[in-house]
């Protein structure tokens, strides 16, 4: 008692996959303190959409005491969401692999990814004598995968850039993911450029 203490760092440690976030801290490192001294610490308590129940996590706090290291305890409980819903929704290149589509669903479901482009051709309409070209686009969903069950939490996709066996025309494709769960429906779109 009465011995100041420097501080070595100030930490949070298993953040409960993400759901704490330690956002601000007065105890700096190499601070010096002294009996009775505080330092407020400011946690956020977000869990992640697919979190349920009891979530914990801790605060680490090392100074030059002869205990060394210090843990506060931090405890939270998730809830369910209202509804079944659906984030995150994205394309990127896979490591290894060709294409991949990643999200985050807050139930198990059954997921269906369409992929859409806009073609345009052009037609030749016959009125009587008269020949004309019309320009027309269409729409042409492709789907890739239906009814692919996925667990709550992040989900991806693997693609191999390929629609019926054949690499996937270039240009602005959307992509399109619904899922359904006991809870409800839920879809996103993602814009999608293959060059």
């Amino acid at each position: 008692p009465g011995v100041p203490l420097t501080i070595g760092s100030v930490t949070l440690t298993n953040s409960g996959s993400g759901a704490f976030q330690l956002l601000s801290q007065s105890c700096t490192t190499g601070q010096v303190v002294t009996a009775g001294s505080r330092c407020p610490l400011r946690v956020r308590f977000s869990p992640k959409i697919w979190q349920r129940g009891d979530i914990s996590a801790q605060v680490t706090v090392t100074d030059d005491s002869p205990e060394g290291t210090h843990t506060i305890p931090l405890t939270g409980f998730a809830l369910p969401p209202a509804s079944f819903t659906l984030q995150n929704f994205s394309w990127a290149l896979g490591v290894g692999l060709a294409k991949q589509f990643d999200w985050e669903s807050s139930d198990s479901s059954k997921v269906t990814l369409t992929l859409t482009q806009p073609v345009t051709t052009t037609v030749t309409v016959k009125k009587g004598k008269k020949v004309t070209k019309k320009t027309v686009t269409t729409i042409k969903p492709v789907t890739l995968v239906a009814n692919k069950s996925a667990a709550a939490g992040p989900g991806v996709f693997d693609w191999n850039g390929k629609v019926n066996g054949k690499a996937a025309a270039k240009g602005n494709w959307t992509a399109t993911i619904t899922a359904v769960s006991a809870r409800g429906k839920a879809s996103l779109t993602q814009p999608v450029t293959i060059r």
